[in-house]
């Protein structure tokens, strides 16, 4: 699995750039400025989530509309399931802007036009 994460290198600078553009907050949406809550968190371990959910995405079938039923919440725990690992919910909407995934803004949850792929997601 860490072979899959070599082509989705990811830098700081993207990460809080997304951050602050799309007011994401290590929980999911909010209203104001978080910036301030991520600069708290382990940038390593924070770079790592979101190369995660990138390579994860890559590997999921695009919808041409938007999915309401599915939440960010559904989304990230597959994800944590793929690679056993923890994933918070602002990384992976961190990834879903990086990856140009159409998003559409629910509270602090979202819905995407992205369909999990059962069978790439068999371990």
């Amino acid at each position: 699995m860490d072979n899959e994460l070599e082509d989705v290198t990811t830098t700081m600078d993207q990460i809080y750039d997304t951050v602050v553009k799309e007011n994401i907050g290590p929980n999911g949406f909010v209203e104001y400025s978080s910036a301030p809550d991520w600069l708290r968190l382990e940038a390593r371990d924070c770079k790592s989530q979101v190369e995660r959910c990138r390579a994860w995405i890559r590997g999921q079938d695009r919808t041409k509309t938007i999915r309401p039923g599915v939440s960010a919440d559904d989304y990230m725990r597959s994800v944590e399931r793929y690679y056993n690992h923890h994933i918070s919910k602002g990384a992976f909407l961190v990834a879903i802007y990086l990856e140009g995934v159409r998003v559409k803004r629910r509270g602090s949850d979202g819905n995407f036009n992205i369909r999990i792929n059962r069978h790439r997601n068999v371990l």
